[in-house]
């Protein structure tokens, strides 16, 4: 099972997108630093079963993460959500697929 850290694919002023690529089933993620973007959206894109993004604050107790209606942030088919929270860390968790990527945008 690969570990995978997140990339930086979009760096601009105030804005940055992160991404995890090329995910599968049993991957662990690394943790993304990046509490000080309070505004973060989430897309999914791939072949993917179940994927959700965990948040943290001090980058060991996770907790689910939620859009902006309160629903949990676990997709299971490709899209985008806001995220509501603004914890310093985030990464992906639980993931069952194949071959998937997650996008992690954020701007201050």
């Amino acid at each position: 099972m690969p570990r995978i850290t997140p990339a930086t694919d979009h760096n601009i002023s105030k804005h940055r997108i992160y991404s995890w690529k090329t995910c599968a089933t049993g991957d662990t993620f690394d943790w993304l630093d990046c509490g000080e973007y309070p505004d973060k959206t989430v897309q999914v894109t791939g072949t993917l079963t179940s994927v959700k993004l965990v948040g943290s604050n001090d980058g060991i107790t996770e907790f689910d993460l939620n859009d902006t209606d309160g629903n949990g942030l676990t997709f299971t088919a490709p899209g985008a959500k806001l995220i509501r929270e603004n914890p310093r860390y985030i990464r992906p968790a639980n993931p069952t697929g194949t071959n998937f990527s997650i996008f992690l945008s954020v701007a201050q």
